[in-house]
This record gives structure tokens, sequence and C-alpha cells, in this order.
């Protein structure tokens, strides 16, 4: 039958018999785990790795509450440049011309000029900004050029030449 099983023994295998069993015996003996040296070594090169991946991801995250910043820029500069372009009214004299959150605000309810309602222009919604506290806008009569940049320091003014 089985050359490791000796007689008497049903089904029970000594290891003895069995090539190498000694060593074997040895092994299912023996429980040895991992010492407390190679355990911190394993955390501690954990931790750095948690530290890296913390810092990649928090970079990522500031760059995209950054370019939300910049669209939510975009949208209302194209607002304006709508409105200027259909009222002619470039020095924004009928919707206030000192706050850009203000404009902003009017912009996205529509704006009555002589009886006549243009807009709304925006959504209010689309205008959420995650880093910054305002916008700086400035208007260029001559040229017909608007500009609207996210303003970190909440001085939503607007500048018109």
């Amino acid at each position: 039958m089985f050359s490791g099983l000796s007689e008497g023994q049903s089904g029970k295998i000594n290891l003895t018999k069995i090539r190498g069993g000694k060593v074997m015996k040895k092994m299912l003996k023996s429980k040895k785990g991992f010492s407390l040296i190679e355990l911190l070594i394993v955390v501690a090169i954990l931790a750095i790795l948690a530290a890296i991946s913390i810092n990649l991801f928090g970079g990522v995250l500031n760059r995209q509450k950054d370019k939300s910043d910049l669209a939510a820029a975009s949208y209302l500069q194209k607002a304006l440049q709508t409105y200027i372009a259909e009222t002619d009214d470039s020095d924004l004299s009928h919707i206030g011309k000192d706050n850009a959150t203000e404009v902003a605000e009017k912009l996205s309810k529509g704006v009555e000029i002589g009886g006549v309602k243009y807009g709304p222009y925006l959504n209010s919604s689309d205008l959420k900004l995650s880093r910054a506290q305002g916008f700086k806008v400035t208007i260029d009569k001559s040229n017909q050029v608007v500009t609207v940049v996210p303003d970190p320091t909440n001085a939503t003014k607007i500048t018109i030449s």
C-alpha cells in the first residue's frame, strides 16, 4: 500500500519513514512567526507609501478645484460677452458695475431694459467656486474685451476701462 504506513496504523502516516521525514517533522512542530523587527519594518514601509500617496492625491484635488474655478470664470465671461453684444451696455450701467457677484446674479435672472427682457444668460448654479472667493472682471470698452478670473481674496470687483 503506502510505504509510510506502518502496520497496525490505519491511515496514519509515520513521517520518519518517508524520505526527509525528520525535516518535515521539525517544520510541522516549529511554529515560527515574524519577529517584531520585521513587522515594524513592514509598518514603516506602509506608512511611507501612505504619506507619498496622500501628497500626490492632495495635489490633484487642488488642481481640480482650480480648474473648476476657471470654468466658472469662463462661464461668467461668456455670459457678460453675450449680454454686452445684445444690449450694447458695455459699461454695465443697467445691471450694476460695482460687484461681480451682483452682476452674475442679475445675469442669471435676466435684465429688462426699456421694456425688453434680455437673458437669462447663465445658470447661477454653474458659478460655484471651490477655492476662490469671487471674480475679478475687467471690461475694455474700446476693444469690447471681457476678462474674468477667479479671485482668491474675495475682491469681487469690476474694472471698466
